[in-house]
């Protein structure tokens, strides 16, 4: 007796190969971005005794990458570095392409997404990888992003901001600090108590 296999649609087939090519993308797409992180992590600033002045070499520092002088040059932290040229701060790429222009009086390196900046005038900001500010207004202080929050103040007051930019818990603090296993220690009328992600006491 013989036995007959369904046949498969057109539409189906049709399916697999865009699958199939969407995954092969995929796999492409993500090889580059490790690659990108692999160099620029090997990258190393070094300081140069003769002029002051800073240069990127390879791991082994046997290898100057290329030419360009910095007034200060940072580690790589997720693919972009932050230096300072003619007394401005922005961020290079791993082939030393500025993807942050040098505006900024001061930057910190980025983590989690966000780097903080200050203004010449003073005032402080996050910005993303591509230099959007992330923030509506800027603050007298910000720190770094510890996991969504990250601490602000204005006007020796002190509260959060999540990753989307808005104030998650008011600047309504003296001191606050950073978050750890969910809680976080402030200080309010003279008195420190902690509080959690939702600015619960």
């Amino acid at each position: 007796r013989r036995h007959s296999f369904p046949t498969r649609r057109s539409s189906d087939l049709a399916s697999d190969r865009f699958f199939s090519r969407f995954v092969k993308l995929l796999i492409i797409g993500l090889f580059f971005v490790f690659a990108k992180q692999a160099v620029a992590q090997d990258l190393v600033p070094v300081l140069d005794s003769k002029t002051s002045l800073y240069f990127y070499s390879d791991s082994t520092l046997s290898i100057r990458t290329s030419s360009r002088m910095y007034d200060y040059a940072g580690s790589f932290s997720e693919g972009l570095a932050a230096v300072r040229l003619n007394g401005k701060w922005g961020f290079i790429n791993a082939q030393e392409v500025f993807m942050v222009q040098p505006v900024f009086a001061e930057a910190l390196p980025f983590r989690n997404g966000f780097a903080a900046v200050i203004d010449e005038n003073g005032r402080s900001n996050f910005i993303r990888h591509d230099g959007s500010l992330l923030c509506a207004e800027s603050f007298d202080v910000t720190k770094l992003f510890s996991g969504n929050l990250a601490i602000v103040a204005t006007n020796n007051k002190w509260g959060y901001v999540d990753t989307s930019g808005k104030i998650a818990i008011p600047l309504d603090f003296d001191r606050a600090s950073d978050f750890s296993e969910g809680l976080a220690a402030i200080k309010k009328d003279n008195k420190w108590g902690f509080i959690d992600q939702n600015g619960n006491t």
